[in-house]
């Protein structure tokens, strides 16, 4: 049977560790916003948008949206991640134990689809079902196993996934809210992004600063030079 726990009660039990400073970097400029989420919700958040209305936003299709309401999932609503420049929306859901999380997001213009479950070490098994615009292999390897690109047999592998990994002493977190959905993407910024990745924002904020100073170097000594 599988084992749930709740995911602010795992996360506050692990036991502290040293932060590669590039996963640092990372996690200090990610910024989580809430978009959309379902009328019932009763959480409060800071997260949360004024201007937010429930239920009026979609990225995944009206296909997808039948198939996983068919299998059971529910849908949770939809997070932003804006690190620097980049932005990522997600329309999430979970099927009816909490644990398996369906991500539909769209970064580039372009959507992508992933099964992913946490654990109460922290880890995450992540199954891609469409990879991200632009993403090299290595990035989607390092993340998870990439599927098929079939939905029901790539949920199927990722099911069987989580069923091994529970039967060796891992218990799944449960993720019923856009809140518990926040801690565990602060928490993988924080301790689980790939390195890879990790380095390829900061290199970004580096870029993006260099060129900020660069323009305002350019413009103090316009102004120096008009006097």
């Amino acid at each position: 049977m599988l084992q749930r726990m709740d995911v602010r009660t795992a996360l506050a039990a692990l036991p502290e560790k040293r932060i590669h400073p590039a996963r640092r970097i990372a996690a200090w400029m990610a910024r989580f916003s809430i978009l959309d989420e379902p009328p019932t919700s009763e959480t409060t958040s800071d997260y949360r948008k004024p201007a937010s209305r429930p239920a009026t936003r979609r990225i995944a299709s009206d296909s997808r949206h039948a198939l996983v309401a068919k299998l059971r999932f529910d849908r949770v609503g939809i997070l932003r991640i804006r690190i620097l420049l980049s932005t990522i929306d997600s329309e999430l859901f979970v099927d009816d134990t909490e644990t398996v999380r369906l991500t539909v997001g769209r970064s580039v213009g372009k959507t992508f689809e992933a099964f992913d479950t946490y654990f109460d070490d922290g880890s995450c098994l992540m199954t891609w079902i469409a990879t991200p615009a632009l993403a090299a292999k290595k990035f989607t390897d390092d993340m998870g196993h990439t599927g098929t690109g079939d939905f029901a047999r790539d949920l199927l592998a990722h099911r069987t996934a989580v069923a091994v990994r529970s039967a060796t002493g891992g218990t799944a977190l449960r993720l019923a809210d856009l809140d518990s959905h926040i801690a565990v993407g602060q928490h993988y910024m924080l301790h689980e992004i790939p390195l890879s990745l990790a380095w390829r924002y900061v290199l970004s904020l580096v870029l993006v600063s260099a060129f900020a100073l660069a323009t305002l170097v350019k413009i103090v000594l316009g102004l120096a030079h008009s006097h």
